[in-house]
């Protein structure tokens, strides 16, 4: 449980910053299991993973982190966790936070060249 706490810890202290290197993990881990089981006998394209990676910390996970607070503190703030509460936040979440898939595309494009 040590490694849950520091990560819990870590995410009181500095949740901005968790977060984000939270989704650069995810992005470069997704990045390197969907290369390796799309092409299992190809190299590993690094710099592929890495520009991912960048998105996640720099883009994605601030991004996102913000996002889910401005949720969290909008949308039934009473009850958070109701069943209402969860279908408004995942219709917003499908249709407002969709911009991000453009978003992606367009920087990943981008730092590609």
């Amino acid at each position: 449980m040590v490694p849950y706490n520091a990560y819990n810890r870590a995410l009181q202290e500095h949740p901005l910053t968790t977060k984000a290197c939270t989704s650069m993990v995810g992005f470069i881990l997704g990045d390197l299991i969907a290369q390796h089981f799309g092409h299992p006998h190809a190299s590993i394209d690094v710099m592929r993973a890495a520009r991912l990676g960048a998105y996640g910390l720099l883009i994605d996970g601030p991004i996102g982190s913000k996002w889910y607070d401005v949720l969290e503190a909008h949308v039934f703030p009473k009850d958070p966790i109701s069943t209402k509460a969860a279908l408004a936040k995942t219709a917003l979440d499908q249709v407002v936070y969709a911009i991000m898939t453009a978003i992606y595309f367009a920087v990943i494009r981008c730092i590609e060249g």
